[in-house]
């Protein structure tokens, strides 16, 4: 469903890869008409309210029941994110980045009748088997960001997170004046940069040192490091009713017993 062999892996100002055409025309043009509407989603709020984000979200974690409901009418989301989600991709991308030396070092967790059983005997006698291992997971996400004002404050992902995956959503209307690129930046105060915990900078805090544009039927995607400081926004156009649309997958290691 996905093709991953055109594409172009960059080292600063941090890692990142960008992959183009990954799916074929007519999945892409199914893609952007069933995607979920701004109804569907969930306004994110800030525990801390820290004002770090303007979005709407659909999480295949965070809103795991309305997430699932929302597949189960929609066959054509269904079918991607089945796929995204799955270990046969999972395993693909990891060999392609492997190839471009990146690698995390964490096992997949494979699906089987034998992990399944596993699964079970640990829940009716629990801390009697093998000490916890760390394992990828990957979280899926259905992202709008209003094109008037929207925005992710300077951040450079938490702690857990492996890498970060955008895919663009866009129809005809998309603007490149609404500047809805991934903005890859740097602290003004050298003192920031380590920043591995994901302190949120405001923007006049950093410097774009390079955007990666919105493109359509193209695939981001940069490893956490401790210096990979990225915003997006603030948007600027007018419609209030218009969204940046993507599709984000989180890559994270999880841990398991």
């Amino acid at each position: 469903m996905i093709n991953l062999e055109k594409s172009n892996f960059f080292v600063n100002p941090y890692t990142h890869c960008v992959f183009e055409n990954i799916f074929s025309e007519n999945d892409y043009d199914d893609l952007v008409k069933n995607f979920p509407d701004i109804g569907e989603m969930v306004k994110m709020e800030d525990p801390k309210n820290n004002n770090k984000f303007n979005k709407y979200q659909l999480s295949s974690r965070n809103h795991k029941i309305r997430f699932n409901n929302f597949l189960k009418k929609n066959i054509i989301c269904k079918k991607i994110s089945d796929y995204l989600l799955s270990d046969f991709f999972l395993e693909y991308l990891i060999k392609i980045l492997k190839k471009n030396n990146i690698e995390f070092g964490i096992p997949i967790r494979k699906k089987s009748k034998k992990r399944i059983v596993f699964d079970l005997l640990k829940k009716i006698t629990p801390g009697y088997f093998i000490k916890p291992k760390e394992i990828l997971n990957v979280v899926l996400e259905f992202s709008a960001i209003p094109i008037n004002g929207g925005f992710l404050k300077p951040h450079s992902d938490g702690p857990s997170k492996l890498a970060s995956i955008v895919i663009p959503i866009r129809d005809q209307k998309w603007n490149e004046e609404y500047k809805g690129g991934t903005n890859l930046l740097k602290p003004n105060d050298e003192k920031k940069t380590f920043n591995m915990v994901n302190n949120t900078l405001e923007f006049e805090e950093t410097s774009i040192l390079k955007t990666i544009e919105f493109n359509k039927n193209q695939m981001l995607v940069f490893p956490k490091s401790y210096n990979s400081l990225h915003s997006v926004g603030p948007l600027n156009g007018n419609d209030k009713n218009y969204f940046r649309r993507s599709l984000t997958l989180n890559i994270e290691k999880k841990i398991i017993l």
